[in-house]
């Protein structure tokens, strides 16, 4: 039991973002599921809550140049701190 503590602990950052990534799969697979299986409860949600194809293309172009611009930023402060 104290060697399963031990792994726990050493590897909780890696059991983290497995977990958040299990998590956000599990949702992407609910997500296609409703959408293009079950595409009749589409008529259940408010018209508010549907978005429409360019709302989304603008909202994903937003969230990968965030994206970009950490990685950029991440990066350029690492190769910093090593010289």
């Amino acid at each position: 039991m104290e060697r399963i503590k031990v792994f726990l602990q050493n590897h909780r950052n890696i059991i983290r973002i497995t977990r958040y990534s299990l998590v956000s799969f599990l949702l992407l697979i609910l997500t296609w599921v409703v959408d293009y299986r079950y595409s009749y409860t589409k008529g259940y949600f408010p018209s508010l809550l549907l978005l429409s194809k360019d709302v989304v293309a603008q909202f994903l172009s937003n969230l990968s140049g965030v994206f970009l611009t950490v990685t950029t930023f991440t990066f350029t402060t690492i190769l910093t701190v090593l010289n």
